[in-house]
């Protein structure tokens, strides 16, 4: 027959395990706060490095965006010119065109004028209105072409500054197509670094 414990016994059973169990919940509590508290650090940090990735990213591709937009504008700027030059040249050619025609019909009209003369005839009022209406517009256009000859040079100019772009200036434009560089730091207090990969000159 088996001994049943009296309520001593299970008393005192009682009381150790319970002591045995508060033994081990103070020698593994602590390890298992500290390993809950590692888990939970673990993700902020990694949390904390995906949304400054993510930051990173936003603010190389605003850079990117900034070049592309100043390269586009650069571009416009030089097709500009390159028009302004370009109607600078036709308007000059049209100009010249009407400068020669006028010039020519001056000198016709001069020598008639002589040729009369010599046959013993006066000019007719028209025929001296007209020379005269013609010189007025030859001056015109010659001041016309002077004028055009002045805005060629200044857009020839500015056609030259901007071919001789510094080499600074180049490589910003250019630097649309490179990668940029993103490096994310661990510490929550460091800023986080964007660089541009730049070739070496």
């Amino acid at each position: 027959m088996t001994d049943v414990p009296d309520g001593n016994t299970t008393t005192i059973i009682a009381v150790t395990i319970s002591g045995l169990i508060g033994a081990a919940l103070t020698t593994f509590m602590p390890w298992l706060m500290q390993r809950q508290k590692n888990k939970i650090d673990a993700e902020i940090r990694k949390e904390d490095r995906d949304a400054r990735k993510e930051v990173a990213d936003l603010a190389a591709e605003a850079v990117r965006a900034v070049n592309a937009r100043s390269a586009i504008i650069d571009d416009i700027a030089s097709k500009t010119n390159e028009i302004k030059i370009h109607v600078n040249s036709n308007l000059t050619e049209a100009i010249q065109g009407q400068h020669d025609f006028a010039a020519a019909q001056l000198v016709t009209l001069l020598e008639l004028q002589d040729i009369k003369r010599t046959q013993g005839k006066e000019p007719t009022a028209e025929s001296i209105a007209l020379i005269e209406v013609t010189r007025a517009k030859l001056s015109d256009l010659r001041k016309k072409l002077e004028d055009r000859a002045v805005s060629t040079r200044m857009a020839e100019a500015e056609q030259k500054r901007q071919e001789n772009v510094t080499t600074s200036d180049k490589l910003r434009a250019t630097e649309v197509d490179k990668p940029v560089e993103v490096k994310v730091v661990e510490s929550i207090n460091d800023p986080i670094s964007v660089t541009t990969k730049k070739e070496e000159l």
